[in-house]
């Protein structure tokens, strides 16, 4: 597998809420992030313990605002006994990853991570893991999520590492300045999770640039046999090549409660085709044209209670 080994030099430590993140400080992600009020870089010898295990309760938690759909989802599973993994596809420096661990350690929970990383920054990945304090819940794995298992060509974009993709539509796009295809390892989530710990649940965030409706070809087994509650990005003009967004989405509503997360507040999706057709036809005219849909299943136990808590957000 192709990759670029950093020099200490080139990788600053961020300091942001209640983690710390790497980040390659030629990457655009560098200015985006410290353009949060909460950031700043610091050198290792400030890292000091910022959270307590065990310090939240999870049910004054499900109160609170902004908790979040996927933690109030995590919640919801744990109230009804549900055993569940977390999966962070496109898991980038391992924001959503860290945020996940750090949650369920405040929690005295220890549901399973695991978050894939197939670009070059994998290595900041895990450094983050391990000064976090979060090795023991989140397993890193180096690979492309999609609907095959083997190799395939990923489209690296060094300089703006949140835009690399399984798709030369992605990087084909006037904000994206430059690109390099490298051939990365790809898996199935059917087939990672097949001979591991079997749990009933699975939560699942899914940001690859396009490649998402991929990334669910590649799990229809675990979607049939597990509840499966997922995130996914939803960018039309990149779906649009190789699966019809408006039949997929159709077919998704059968089964899934549709939950617009760019919406404030969040909106729901009714599951009929004129309600999803106007839904995607007002995705295209967003600038940008993209946005988050959130998917309860509908056999999920008291789904419409954890449905009309993300509402409210």
């Amino acid at each position: 597998m192709d990759t670029i080994i950093y020099t200490e030099a080139d990788i600053a430590l961020i300091s942001l809420a209640d983690m710390y993140l790497y980040v390659f400080r030629q990457d655009h992600s560098f200015q985006h992030i410290l353009g949060d009020p909460r950031a700043k870089e610091i050198k290792e010898s400030e890292i000091a313990d910022r959270w307590q295990p065990t310090s939240v309760k999870p049910d004054d938690a499900w109160g609170l605002k902004g908790v979040g759909p996927m933690a109030l989802a995590s919640i919801h599973y744990w109230r009804h006994d549900i055993e569940f993994c977390y999966l962070d596809v496109g898991a980038h420096i391992g924001m959503t990853t860290i945020g996940r661990a750090i949650f369920y350690k405040r929690c005295g929970r220890d549901n399973r991570i695991f978050a894939f990383e197939p670009g070059n920054i994998f290595q900041l990945l895990q450094a983050a893991v391990e000064v976090n304090r979060v090795a023991d819940l989140v397993m890193c794995v180096q690979a492309a999520v999609s609907d095959t298992s083997g190799s395939a060509q990923f489209y690296l974009t060094s300089g703006q590492s949140p835009a690399s993709s399984l798709l030369a539509d992605a990087v084909h796009r006037p904000e994206v300045t430059q690109s390099t295809p490298i051939m990365v390892n790809t898996i199935t989530i059917d087939k990672f999770l097949t001979g591991s710990e079997r749990s009933s649940g699975i939560l699942a965030k899914i940001d690859t640039e396009g490649a998402d409706f991929k990334v669910l070809d590649g799990m229809k087994e675990t979607m049939s046999d597990r509840l499966c509650t997922l995130q996914i990005e939803f960018f039309p003009r990149l779906v649009d090549p190789y699966v019809d967004p408006l039949a997929r989405l159709l077919e998704l509503g059968r089964d899934f409660y549709l939950v617009d997360l760019g919406s404030s507040p969040h909106i729901q999706i009714a599951s009929e085709n004129r309600a999803i057709e106007e839904f995607v036809m007002r995705v295209r005219t967003l600038r940008p044209p993209v946005t988050d849909i959130f998917l309860i299943p509908k056999e999920l136990p008291d789904a419409e209670l954890l449905l009309a808590r993300i509402l409210r957000e």
